[in-house]
């Protein structure tokens, strides 16, 4: 059975709350003994047995964790957040060569993807070093990934990855362009574009020129280079599609240098925003989506999208947003908080852009007519078929004039050589002789002599000259007919 009464001691009296604290020292003073009695006669011996790393005390620091790759500070040095303004561009020009071209090499269209993602990387990794070296990211500024200022990484290995990213872009360079001299020459030049973007001498991103060049690369070059590489030529319509891409990343670019357009040009680093001030970087950042929906307009109106690539105007209420936070913005810092809304701008219009492409009825694009136009020049050998023809029908000729050989009506042909009959087949063959080829001509030359006839024969090469023989034929048979010719009676059997 339970009791409520509290507890009693031998004595029979309750146990006061007061004796607690007289049992704190007596517990202390026990554990002191038992352990100068047992623990320690015990742990020494022990000690002794056990090897030198078991046999060191347990009392002390804690041993340190192994080292762990920083893989979040990688990511967060990689900035992945922007790598949809490379994705875009890449399957714009992927679904415009599966439209125009019907055929696509997926596996090819992968390794052209991780190249542009590779040196994407290679630009985030190698503008934190040259930003960082340049004193344009500070520990006060908002630029960059910050895992420098961090400490989180450290410049060195920043360049070595950034080498390691353009040495492996250039592997899959070499796989997928191989000899095709143009799009090496397009390549390099978006490689050197992507280093020199702030890095020294050239920097031209501190130059206001960033904009211009993000709209070449990442939106010209990447849309037209990719279909470009996956069929082996160059479509316009490819290149009106990369305009409203371009513009749409370059924003990207321009808006984040928004935040920043007063803290750049103390750096020494003059964006277009910064060139510009803020009245007119307001009034920049207006237009720049309407520029955008008004391509877009303009490539559904020549049938180059469906209708889909419209629903890209559902979004300008967000464009409008963003045009309030601007006029309305007195700390231009916190504009850096809505940097993910642009972002999120680009990626709707350029997916309803890539839909419409996709769903767009293909219109019957110029250059499919033209390889049996370029293949047209190999009906040339036709025209040689009739003179092989006339050729053929020659070569019985021949056999007509070998027995003639032994037949007696060569003898005819020598007594019957006098200069007037000589000089009525001289006037026929220069006739004859006129529409043939040289050659033909020359051919009939050194058969006039009468001695020289059976030889001439077989060294006349020329068809026309074989030709003209059959029709200077019949005149000569006429003449050799007279009953004044005694030959006239073998030339008949023949």
């Amino acid at each position: 059975m339970t009791d409520d009464k509290p507890a009693t001691d031998r004595a029979g009296q309750a146990a006061e709350p007061s004796g607690e604290p007289l049992a704190e020292p007596l517990s202390a003073s026990l554990d002191a003994s038992l352990d100068d009695t047992l623990a320690k006669p015990l742990a020494e011996p022990l000690a002794e047995t056990l090897p030198e790393p078991l046999a060191e005390p347990l009392s002390g620091p804690p041993p340190q964790p192994a080292a762990k790759f920083p893989w979040r500070a990688w990511l967060q040095a990689s900035r992945p957040s922007f790598f949809v303004a490379t994705l875009a561009p890449l399957l714009t020009g992927y679904f415009a060569a599966v439209k125009y071209d019907g055929r696509a090499d997926v596996g090819l269209f992968i390794l052209v993807a991780l190249a542009c993602f590779l040196v994407h990387l290679a630009t985030n990794l190698c503008n934190d070093v040259f930003d960082h070296a340049q004193g344009v990211d500070s520990p006060d500024s908002i630029g960059g990934s910050r895992v420098i200022q961090e400490g989180r990484l450290s410049p060195r290995q920043i360049k070595l990855a950034a080498a390691l990213c353009y040495a492996a872009a250039l592997g899959l360079a070499v796989i997928v362009i191989g000899d095709r001299k143009p799009l090496w020459i397009v390549a390099i030049f978006a490689a050197l574009s992507s280093f020199f973007y702030v890095a020294p001498p050239v920097k031209y991103g501190h130059r206001a020129l960033g904009e211009l060049f993000v709209f070449v690369n990442m939106g010209l070059i990447m849309t037209v280079g990719c279909h470009w590489a996956l069929t082996d030529r160059f479509d316009p319509r490819t290149a009106a599609l990369a305009v409203p891409i371009g513009l749409m990343v370059a924003q990207i670019l321009y808006f984040q240098s928004l935040p920043e357009i007063e803290t750049d040009p103390a750096a020494g680093k003059n964006t277009l925003a910064s060139t510009l001030g803020k009245p007119r970087a307001i009034l920049v950042q207006g237009l720049w989506w309407p520029l955008v929906w008004l391509q877009i307009v303009t490539l559904w109106c020549a049938g180059l999208t469906a209708w889909p690539a419209l629903l890209g105007l559902l979004t300008l209420p967000v464009h409008w947003l963003l045009v309030r936070k601007l006029n309305r913005a007195t700390d231009w810092l916190k504009l850096d908080n809505y940097g993910w809304l642009v972002r999120g701008l680009y990626f709707v219009n350029a997916l309803f852009l890539i839909v419409g492409l996709a769903l767009a009825d293909a219109p019957p694009p110029a250059s499919k007519p033209q390889p049996p136009i370029k293949t047209a020049p190999a009906a040339k050998p036709a025209t040689t078929v009739p003179a092989a023809a006339a050729v053929e029908p020659a070569t019985p000729a021949a056999p007509l004039v070998e027995p003639s050989e032994p037949a007696p009506a060569t003898e005819p042909v020598e007594p019957s050589a006098p200069t007037s009959e000589a000089k009525q087949p001289e006037p026929v063959e220069p006739e004859t002789a006129e529409p043939a080829e040289p050659e033909a001509a020359a051919a009939i030359e050194p058969a006039e002599p009468g001695g020289s006839a059976p030889t001439a024969a077989p060294s006349e090469p020329a068809v026309p000259a074989e030709l003209d023989e059959p029709d200077s034929a019949p005149t000569t048979e006429p003449a050799l007919a007279d009953p004044r010719n005694s030959a006239v009676p073998t030339t008949k059997p023949i």
